[in-house]
């Protein structure tokens, strides 16, 4: 998921001959339920939850490397 939003602004469409179903990994995003795919081939995270979790474990991480460094 990250080197699509980072190489593709998070959509899908990587060869535009193709529908979006036909896109590679379209059913790989589409099987999470966490993700929504809209038709322009866009892909958003529609799950609040897994937004907090992620903010909550990006936290934790970058606090131990803070504590680490400051050994």
């Amino acid at each position: 998921m990250r080197n699509l939003i980072a190489h593709y602004n998070g959509n899908l469409f990587k060869d535009k001959t193709k529908p979006l179903k036909d896109q590679k990994h379209y059913d790989l995003f589409s099987a999470d339920k966490r993700l929504r795919i809209v038709k322009n081939g866009q892909i958003f995270i529609d799950d609040s939850d897994y937004i907090i979790s992620f903010i909550q474990n990006s936290e934790k991480f970058l606090n131990q490397i803070i504590k680490d460094i400051k050994k």
